[in-house]
């Protein structure tokens, strides 16, 4: 039997997400500051907004188990903490690990994506490789999904 679980997704917790992988990779590549300039905490509104547009395709992805979602474009001007709610339905013995580990990988998919977004047209190499690690996070989330969500149904899309 499924059941509908709500999974509110913190653009204060993806923003860190993103601020920790580029800063690890800032770290990890010494030639890397000359390519892009590094993300601070100040670029919050429009990491956030990018978060948005990742959230968006994400959920294209796993439509026959979103329930439904509000990732309202009203977005906190004052940069303050906003929460994307989705609801996805899941067997009903799925377990509150389960719901935090999907919580968790979408909003490390949606950091990678934003990634993939921030090198465009400054370093095609390091955008590829975020784009191919996101996609690999966003197969996990379906795994995952598929995994808890016991009995798929069928969604029948109209041809135009």
């Amino acid at each position: 039997m499924r059941q509908t679980f709500t999974i509110n997704l913190s653009t204060d917790a993806i923003t860190r997400e993103v601020l920790a992988v580029a800063a690890l990779n800032n770290i990890m590549d010494n030639n890397l500051g000359d390519k892009i300039a590094i993300l601070t905490p100040d670029q919050k509104p429009a990491l956030v907004r990018q978060a948005q547009a990742s959230l968006g395709n994400i959920l294209l992805h796993l439509l026959p188990h979103i329930a439904s979602c509000n990732i309202n474009d009203e977005l906190p001007a004052d940069g303050s903490e906003h929460l994307f709610r989705i609801e996805v339905y899941l067997d009903s013995d799925a377990t509150s690990s389960d719901i935090a580990t999907l919580r968790h990988s979408i909003e490390h998919t949606i950091a990678l994506d934003t990634l993939c977004v921030c090198y465009m047209g400054r370093d095609e190499a390091m955008s590829n490789r975020y784009q191919a690690l996101a996609m690999a996070a966003l197969n996990d989330i379906r795994r995952l999904v598929d995994k808890t969500s016991g009995q798929r149904s069928v969604r029948v899309m109209n041809w135009i």
